[in-house]
Protein backbone atom coordinates (compact mmCIF):
# COMPACT_ATOMS: atom_id res chain seq x y z
CA UNK A 1 0.00 0.00 0.00
CA UNK A 2 1.29 3.45 -1.21
CA UNK A 3 -0.94 6.36 -0.54
CA UNK A 4 -0.11 8.87 1.43
CA UNK A 5 -2.55 11.30 2.89
CA UNK A 6 -0.87 14.52 4.94
CA UNK A 7 -1.24 17.94 5.60
CA UNK A 8 1.75 20.06 6.29
CA UNK A 9 0.07 22.77 8.32
CA UNK A 10 -1.82 20.64 11.00
CA UNK A 11 -3.96 21.95 13.56
CA UNK A 12 -5.95 20.83 16.55
CA UNK A 13 -9.66 21.48 17.31
CA UNK A 14 -10.68 22.44 13.98
CA UNK A 15 -11.42 21.22 10.42
CA UNK A 16 -8.43 20.68 8.00
CA UNK A 17 -7.69 18.30 4.32
CA UNK A 18 -5.62 16.00 4.31
CA UNK A 19 -4.10 15.87 0.98
CA UNK A 20 -3.89 12.94 -1.14
CA UNK A 21 -0.41 12.24 -3.13
CA UNK A 22 -1.63 10.20 -5.16
CA UNK A 23 -0.18 7.14 -4.87
CA UNK A 24 3.52 5.69 -4.64
CA UNK A 25 3.85 7.67 -1.39
CA UNK A 26 3.79 11.33 -2.71
CA UNK A 27 3.53 14.03 -0.92
CA UNK A 28 4.95 15.61 1.48
CA UNK A 29 4.95 14.35 5.88
CA UNK A 30 2.29 15.54 7.97
CA UNK A 31 3.47 18.15 10.03
CA UNK A 32 2.12 19.06 13.67
CA UNK A 33 1.68 23.31 14.33
CA UNK A 34 2.38 22.78 17.62
CA UNK A 35 4.13 19.31 19.20
CA UNK A 36 1.56 17.13 21.21
CA UNK A 37 1.40 17.37 25.01
CA UNK A 38 2.36 14.16 27.00
CA UNK A 39 -0.68 12.67 28.72
CA UNK A 40 -3.39 14.16 26.38
CA UNK A 41 -5.54 12.26 24.49
CA UNK A 42 -5.51 12.98 20.53
CA UNK A 43 -8.77 11.77 18.40
CA UNK A 44 -7.84 11.97 14.60
CA UNK A 45 -11.05 11.58 12.61
CA UNK A 46 -11.07 11.50 8.98
CA UNK A 47 -14.14 11.96 6.71
CA UNK A 48 -14.88 9.08 4.26
CA UNK A 49 -12.72 6.32 2.41
CA UNK A 50 -11.52 7.19 -0.84
CA UNK A 51 -8.67 8.19 -2.92
CA UNK A 52 -8.91 11.68 -2.88
CA UNK A 53 -8.44 15.22 -0.44
CA UNK A 54 -10.20 14.11 2.58
CA UNK A 55 -11.57 16.40 5.89
CA UNK A 56 -10.37 15.60 9.28
CA UNK A 57 -9.91 16.85 12.27
CA UNK A 58 -7.44 16.17 14.95
CA UNK A 59 -9.18 17.17 18.83
CA UNK A 60 -6.84 17.58 21.74
CA UNK A 61 -8.35 16.96 25.20
CA UNK A 62 -6.83 16.49 29.03
CA UNK A 63 -8.07 12.73 29.72
CA UNK A 64 -10.34 10.72 28.03
CA UNK A 65 -13.74 12.08 25.89
CA UNK A 66 -16.46 11.71 28.51
CA UNK A 67 -19.57 9.71 27.55
CA UNK A 68 -23.23 11.02 28.18
CA UNK A 69 -25.03 9.70 31.47
CA UNK A 70 -26.21 5.83 31.17
CA UNK A 71 -29.55 6.57 31.90
CA UNK A 72 -30.63 10.30 31.93
CA UNK A 73 -28.37 12.13 29.81
CA UNK A 74 -30.89 14.76 28.55
CA UNK A 75 -34.29 15.76 29.93
CA UNK A 76 -36.72 18.79 29.08
CA UNK A 77 -40.31 19.71 30.00
CA UNK A 78 -42.74 17.42 28.27
CA UNK A 79 -44.79 20.76 27.40
CA UNK A 80 -43.69 23.66 25.55
CA UNK A 81 -46.18 26.42 24.65
CA UNK A 82 -45.99 28.93 21.65
CA UNK A 83 -43.23 31.38 22.96
CA UNK A 84 -41.45 29.86 25.22
CA UNK A 85 -37.77 28.95 25.51
CA UNK A 86 -37.04 25.72 26.30
CA UNK A 87 -34.31 24.53 28.83
CA UNK A 88 -32.14 21.21 27.44
CA UNK A 89 -30.93 19.80 30.66
CA UNK A 90 -27.68 17.33 29.89
CA UNK A 91 -25.87 15.21 32.19
CA UNK A 92 -22.74 13.86 31.42
CA UNK A 93 -21.22 10.64 33.03
CA UNK A 94 -17.91 12.59 34.72
CA UNK A 95 -16.26 15.71 34.05
CA UNK A 96 -15.34 16.64 31.31
CA UNK A 97 -11.68 18.07 29.86
CA UNK A 98 -12.00 21.62 29.63
CA UNK A 99 -11.66 21.54 26.26
CA UNK A 100 -14.64 19.24 25.28
CA UNK A 101 -17.58 21.45 24.51
CA UNK A 102 -20.86 19.87 24.48
CA UNK A 103 -23.87 21.52 21.60
CA UNK A 104 -27.63 20.82 21.32
CA UNK A 105 -27.96 20.63 17.59
CA UNK A 106 -32.04 21.69 16.97
CA UNK A 107 -33.97 22.06 13.63
CA UNK A 108 -37.61 21.98 12.51
CA UNK A 109 -36.98 20.74 9.09
CA UNK A 110 -35.37 17.22 9.39
CA UNK A 111 -31.71 19.27 9.69
CA UNK A 112 -32.14 20.64 6.42
CA UNK A 113 -31.12 23.30 8.02
CA UNK A 114 -30.47 23.21 12.25
CA UNK A 115 -29.09 25.67 15.04
CA UNK A 116 -26.70 25.00 17.50
CA UNK A 117 -27.12 25.92 21.49
CA UNK A 118 -24.14 25.65 23.46
CA UNK A 119 -24.43 23.90 26.97
CA UNK A 120 -23.64 26.24 29.59
CA UNK A 121 -22.15 23.89 32.47
CA UNK A 122 -22.29 23.93 36.10
CA UNK A 123 -19.32 24.01 38.53
CA UNK A 124 -18.92 20.63 38.13
CA UNK A 125 -18.75 19.96 34.17
CA UNK A 126 -21.00 17.20 34.04
CA UNK A 127 -24.70 19.32 34.59
CA UNK A 128 -25.27 21.65 32.00
CA UNK A 129 -27.79 23.37 30.43
CA UNK A 130 -28.95 24.64 26.34
CA UNK A 131 -31.60 26.96 25.56
CA UNK A 132 -33.80 26.61 22.71
CA UNK A 133 -34.95 29.94 21.93
CA UNK A 134 -38.65 31.24 22.12
CA UNK A 135 -38.58 32.15 18.19
CA UNK A 136 -38.31 28.34 17.60
CA UNK A 137 -41.53 27.65 19.03
CA UNK A 138 -44.34 28.52 17.82
CA UNK A 139 -47.45 26.93 17.73
CA UNK A 140 -48.11 23.16 16.81
CA UNK A 141 -43.92 23.18 15.44
CA UNK A 142 -42.12 20.06 15.97
CA UNK A 143 -38.74 20.66 16.90
CA UNK A 144 -36.12 17.59 16.53
CA UNK A 145 -32.70 17.48 18.44
CA UNK A 146 -29.87 16.10 19.80
CA UNK A 147 -26.36 16.62 21.69
CA UNK A 148 -22.76 16.14 20.93
CA UNK A 149 -19.66 16.57 22.44
CA UNK A 150 -16.59 17.77 20.55
CA UNK A 151 -13.63 20.37 20.86
CA UNK A 152 -14.25 22.52 17.87
CA UNK A 153 -16.08 26.27 18.09
CA UNK A 154 -19.20 24.21 16.38
CA UNK A 155 -21.64 26.59 14.22
CA UNK A 156 -24.51 25.45 12.28
CA UNK A 157 -22.46 25.64 9.57
CA UNK A 158 -20.55 22.90 10.85
CA UNK A 159 -19.23 19.09 9.52
CA UNK A 160 -21.20 17.92 12.80
CA UNK A 161 -20.66 14.18 12.29
CA UNK A 162 -16.88 14.41 11.57
CA UNK A 163 -16.24 16.87 14.46
CA UNK A 164 -18.26 14.42 17.00
CA UNK A 165 -16.83 13.28 19.90
CA UNK A 166 -19.48 11.34 21.33
CA UNK A 167 -23.43 11.79 20.62
CA UNK A 168 -26.63 11.70 22.33
CA UNK A 169 -29.49 10.89 20.15
CA UNK A 170 -31.92 8.93 22.08
CA UNK A 171 -30.85 5.65 20.14
CA UNK A 172 -30.60 7.41 16.55
CA UNK A 173 -34.24 8.12 16.81
CA UNK A 174 -33.36 12.11 17.89
CA UNK A 175 -35.25 13.58 20.71
CA UNK A 176 -38.00 15.83 19.67
CA UNK A 177 -41.24 17.80 20.74
CA UNK A 178 -43.94 19.43 19.54
CA UNK A 179 -44.96 22.69 20.71
CA UNK A 180 -48.93 23.43 21.80
CA UNK A 181 -50.81 25.01 19.31
CA UNK A 182 -51.93 27.53 21.88
CA UNK A 183 -51.91 28.33 26.21
CA UNK A 184 -54.68 27.14 27.95
CA UNK A 185 -56.74 28.06 30.92
CA UNK A 186 -57.05 25.58 33.70
CA UNK A 187 -59.70 24.39 36.15
CA UNK A 188 -59.81 26.95 38.91
CA UNK A 189 -59.11 29.66 36.58
CA UNK A 190 -59.72 33.32 37.91
CA UNK A 191 -58.00 36.40 36.63
CA UNK A 192 -56.27 36.23 33.66
CA UNK A 193 -52.86 37.62 35.38
CA UNK A 194 -53.11 34.54 38.39
CA UNK A 195 -50.61 32.10 36.99
CA UNK A 196 -52.34 29.39 38.81
CA UNK A 197 -54.88 29.86 35.55
CA UNK A 198 -53.31 28.57 33.43
CA UNK A 199 -52.31 25.32 32.82
CA UNK A 200 -48.58 25.67 31.63
CA UNK A 201 -48.69 27.35 35.42
CA UNK A 202 -46.88 30.85 33.85
CA UNK A 203 -49.09 33.57 32.05
CA UNK A 204 -49.27 33.71 28.37
CA UNK A 205 -46.47 35.33 26.49
CA UNK A 206 -47.30 37.80 24.48
CA UNK A 207 -48.87 37.79 20.70
CA UNK A 208 -49.25 34.10 20.96
CA UNK A 209 -52.46 32.18 20.33
CA UNK A 210 -54.95 31.74 23.96
CA UNK A 211 -57.90 29.21 24.12
CA UNK A 212 -60.19 30.38 27.05
CA UNK A 213 -61.75 27.01 28.55
CA UNK A 214 -62.65 27.60 32.04
CA UNK A 215 -64.07 31.08 32.81
CA UNK A 216 -61.83 33.97 33.34
CA UNK A 217 -61.38 37.48 33.26
CA UNK A 218 -59.39 40.06 32.30
CA UNK A 219 -58.25 41.81 34.85
CA UNK A 220 -54.32 43.57 32.75
CA UNK A 221 -54.59 46.20 30.67
CA UNK A 222 -52.42 45.97 26.89
CA UNK A 223 -52.49 42.38 26.45
CA UNK A 224 -51.86 41.14 23.00
CA UNK A 225 -52.57 37.45 20.80
CA UNK A 226 -51.97 36.33 17.87
CA UNK A 227 -55.50 34.58 17.85
CA UNK A 228 -58.36 34.13 20.76
CA UNK A 229 -61.25 31.25 21.31
CA UNK A 230 -63.25 31.50 23.52
CA UNK A 231 -64.63 27.95 23.74
CA UNK A 232 -68.33 25.84 24.44
CA UNK A 233 -69.75 27.13 28.03
CA UNK A 234 -67.20 29.47 29.32
CA UNK A 235 -67.47 33.43 29.55
CA UNK A 236 -64.35 35.25 28.87
CA UNK A 237 -65.04 38.62 30.92
CA UNK A 238 -62.91 41.39 29.29
CA UNK A 239 -63.96 44.08 32.08
CA UNK A 240 -62.34 47.57 31.07
CA UNK A 241 -59.08 46.53 29.30
CA UNK A 242 -58.07 46.63 26.41
CA UNK A 243 -57.08 43.47 24.37
CA UNK A 244 -55.02 43.64 21.04
CA UNK A 245 -55.86 40.92 18.14
CA UNK A 246 -52.14 41.01 15.97
CA UNK A 247 -51.98 41.35 12.56
CA UNK A 248 -53.47 38.64 10.69
CA UNK A 249 -55.23 37.18 14.23
CA UNK A 250 -58.80 36.22 15.10
CA UNK A 251 -61.58 36.07 17.39
CA UNK A 252 -63.39 32.94 17.74
CA UNK A 253 -66.35 33.13 20.56
CA UNK A 254 -68.09 29.64 21.00
CA UNK A 255 -69.02 30.40 24.06
CA UNK A 256 -69.68 34.15 25.69
CA UNK A 257 -67.97 37.31 25.58
CA UNK A 258 -68.54 39.96 27.87
CA UNK A 259 -67.25 42.81 26.89
CA UNK A 260 -68.05 45.04 29.65
CA UNK A 261 -66.44 48.46 29.06
CA UNK A 262 -63.24 47.73 27.48
CA UNK A 263 -62.02 47.92 24.16
CA UNK A 264 -61.22 45.37 21.27
CA UNK A 265 -58.15 46.64 19.05
CA UNK A 266 -56.99 44.58 15.33
CA UNK A 267 -53.61 45.37 14.66
CA UNK A 268 -54.09 44.64 11.28
CA UNK A 269 -56.17 42.24 9.18
CA UNK A 270 -58.39 39.91 11.19
CA UNK A 271 -60.94 37.51 11.14
CA UNK A 272 -64.19 37.31 13.50
CA UNK A 273 -66.23 33.86 14.05
CA UNK A 274 -69.17 33.62 16.28
CA UNK A 275 -71.92 35.70 18.18
CA UNK A 276 -69.25 38.58 19.65
CA UNK A 277 -70.91 41.77 21.22
CA UNK A 278 -68.27 44.57 21.16
CA UNK A 279 -67.85 47.49 23.34
CA UNK A 280 -65.33 49.86 21.50
CA UNK A 281 -63.42 48.58 19.05
CA UNK A 282 -60.38 49.74 16.93
CA UNK A 283 -59.30 48.73 13.66
CA UNK A 284 -56.23 49.23 12.09
CA UNK A 285 -56.36 46.63 9.24
CA UNK A 286 -58.98 45.00 7.50
CA UNK A 287 -61.63 42.87 9.76
CA UNK A 288 -64.11 40.89 8.48
CA UNK A 289 -66.84 40.94 11.50
CA UNK A 290 -68.58 38.18 9.46
CA UNK A 291 -72.47 38.51 9.97
CA UNK A 292 -73.23 38.15 14.10
CA UNK A 293 -70.95 40.88 15.13
CA UNK A 294 -72.10 43.93 16.66
CA UNK A 295 -70.60 47.04 18.33
CA UNK A 296 -71.55 48.82 21.19
CA UNK A 297 -69.32 51.35 22.00
CA UNK A 298 -67.19 53.31 19.93
CA UNK A 299 -65.73 51.92 16.51
CA UNK A 300 -62.73 53.40 15.60
CA UNK A 301 -61.61 53.19 11.67
CA UNK A 302 -57.24 54.15 12.10
CA UNK A 303 -55.00 54.32 9.18
CA UNK A 304 -55.09 51.45 7.15
CA UNK A 305 -58.63 49.86 8.86
CA UNK A 306 -61.52 48.43 7.19
CA UNK A 307 -64.54 46.50 7.68
CA UNK A 308 -66.17 43.45 6.15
Amino acid sequence: YKDKWSNTSTPYNEVFTLNWGGGSENGPNGVLNTATTANRYYTLQIQGLAYSNRSAVLMETDNAPVDFHGTSPITFASDVYPGQELEIDVKLASAKSSQEKVFVRYTTDGFGTSAMAEVIWDGNNIDGTATIPASVNTAGQTVTFYAYSTTVAATSGSNHDLITLKLSNDGGSNFSYTVKTSWETTTGATNWSNTSSWVAGTLPVTGQPVTIKHDVTLDVSDITVSDLTIDTGVTFNLGAQTLTISDGGSMTNNGTFTAGTGTVAFAGAATVTGTVSFNNVDISGGVNFGSSSTVNGELKLLAGGSVS
